[in-house]
């Protein structure tokens, strides 16, 4: 069993979906599947998550968290749980928020956080990294460019728990020596 195994080579502790554009794979990795972590986690193990939303635009990361918390508020389990959640729109802020289930005093760090790629969240850390576009069409057209978002994608991967920490990536190849070229190569 891979989650089990003593040996980190073993492991697993992500995913690469690489697929064309307009596909919904944000809808997918900034949407069904952090909430569908978040919920499995605390309904079936009794634990809260902490979920970092990863784009290159902080403002695309903003309005995915903001589409996932109204998409939250519509659900029927939500609204029968948690109807005081379910009222109020005005939970969290545009990059941040917690879940109503969420046990107060465990973790420090919201239940879910919104950020661009290279912001500073020095002092955060997160169960679940969920990166989504990360690389740009700018990839194709620069080396420089290329080399600043795995510089920038590294740096973020200190965010994840050390023992438990996961990430989900998706988005679309520009470049053969992009971000996700070198993570493919990895894997």
């Amino acid at each position: 069993n891979a989650e089990t195994s003593e040996n980190p080579k073993d492991r697993v502790s992500g995913m690469l979906i690489l697929i064309q554009r307009d596909a919904f794979k944000s809808t997918f990795n900034h949407g069904v599947f952090p909430q569908w972590v978040s919920m499995r986690e605390k309904i079936v193990h009794g634990r809260d998550v902490r979920l970092l939303l990863l784009h290159h635009r902080e403002e695309q990361a903003s309005l995915n968290l903001v589409r996932l918390k109204s998409k939250s508020i519509q659900s029927k389990f939500m609204q029968e749980n948690f109807p005081e959640f379910c009222s109020s729109k005005d939970f969290g802020t545009q990059t941040k928020f917690d879940w109503p289930c969420k046990t107060e005093g465990i973790f420090s760090e919201p239940s879910v956080f919104a950020a661009g790629i290279g912001a500073r969240m020095t002092g955060l850390h997160f169960d679940w990294s969920f990166n989504d576009d990360l690389v740009t069409d700018e990839d194709r057209k620069s080396k420089l460019v290329r080399d600043s978002s795995f510089f920038k994608y590294s740096s973020s991967r200190f965010m994840l728990d050390t023992k438990s920490g996961k990430e989900v990536n998706t988005g679309t190849r520009y470049h053969i020596n992009d971000l996700w070229g070198k993570l493919a190569g990895a894997i």
